[in-house]
């Protein structure tokens, strides 16, 4: 039987983090080791962990370098062949793993992730994986779409981080999650990396595991109400997509998208204007900018790395916002509009990436 070490990331999780490990127990599958790596939690989440499972490994980082870095971490000491990296606000149905274990001996996938539903709604499917759109951000694929749907097989192109089951060897080999990426879009840079090498992606949407969206990260979750975005998401996500581009894309596909990107940045940077984020657009930049030697030194290992194109790493379609993020009349035009011209460009060059 197949080995399995789950490294679980908790940032005071609560109590949620226990009914994380409660069902991670009530695996039909055996788990050889739970290791819960900590990122400096405050609210007294370590001491439930180790008061209600004294056999779990607790390994407190000291501080919260996000979620890339204790991942990293977990999955130096894990002492199995597959890894399961596991969110503390993720509950896995009691089939998941081992039918996440299956499509990888099926699939010899380098990632499987299961099917992420909503919960507790249980009736909406936040994600099957995930595509990599081509304007630089990650899009959620069936995303809102009922969970009675579909219940196949795909190879999508991204995933989502919170629940991943992992070969251990190629993740360590590229070296895992970038951990100069704190927070959004780590999994983004991490697919584009893993998919450029050609190694396999799998989502298994018969393994089902339920993201809890009661709590969320604090200052960096968004729950769909637009009156309330926060400004640290708003940073990290423009440096971070900033940052996959400038080391990921192709000299073709950077000369071939130019129009279409330029579109884009003028449309974030106004729509920054207009809620009062241009102070954390301009320390994205400058993050950036000071950042482009060590960029530019991974994208040269990176291309000469790589063995697919980005025309089959790169998909079109609706532009992938969180739900709730536009709801103003005029901004749903305009970004309907903006979605409408983009899309038109991408289908008249993707062929000549």
């Amino acid at each position: 039987m197949t080995g399995i070490s789950v490294v679980l990331v908790n940032h005071d999780g609560g109590r949620t983090v226990l009914a994380a490990i409660r069902a991670l127990k009530q695996q039909d599958h055996p788990v050889h080791q739970i290791i819960v790596v900590d990122t400096a939690s405050t609210d007294g989440s370590p001491e439930l962990i180790h008061a209600a499972f004294p056999d779990v490994t607790l390994i407190r980082s000291g501080r919260n370098t996000g979620p890339g870095p204790a991942r990293n971490l977990g999955l130096s000491l894990a002492e199995t062949e597959f890894v399961l990296w596991l969110d503390d606000d993720i509950y896995l149905d009691t089939g998941c793993l081992s039918s996440m274990i299956r499509a990888q001996q099926e699939t010899h996938a380098a990632v499987v992730c299961p099917r992420i539903v909503f919960y507790p709604e249980r009736d909406l499917i936040q994600c099957d994986g995930a595509g990599i759109h081509f304007c630089g951000t990650l899009s959620l694929l069936n995303t809102r779409q009922p969970h009675g749907s579909g219940g196949g097989r795909t190879f999508p192109n991204g995933f989502g981080s919170a629940c991943l089951l992992v070969d251990r060897e190629v993740l360590s080999e590229l070296g895992g999650f970038d951990e100069s990426f704190f927070f959004y879009f780590e999994d983004l840079e991490l697919s584009y990396r893993l998919r450029a090498r050609s190694h396999l992606v799998c989502c298994e949407e018969n393994a089902v595991a339920f993201h809890d969206l009661g709590r969320g990260e604090a200052d960096l979750a968004f729950r769909g109400n637009s009156a309330y975005y926060p400004v640290k998401r708003v940073y990290y996500l423009l440096r971070h997509r900033w940052m996959t581009i400038a080391m990921h894309y192709q000299v073709r596909t950077l000369i071939m998208l130019l129009p279409a990107l330029v579109l884009y940045e003028a449309a974030s940077f106004m729509e920054c204007l207009r809620r009062g984020w241009l102070l954390h657009w301009f320390k994205a930049v400058a993050s950036v900018l000071k950042n482009m030697p060590i960029l530019f030194r991974k994208r040269s290992k990176y291309q000469n790395a790589r063995k697919v194109p980005d025309r089959e790493l790169l998909m079109g379609g609706a532009l992938p916002f969180a739900a709730g993020f536009v709801n103003d009349r005029i901004v749903k035009f305009l970004v309907a509009e903006l979605d409408h011209a983009l899309n038109a460009y991408w289908q008249g060059v993707r062929s000549w990436l």
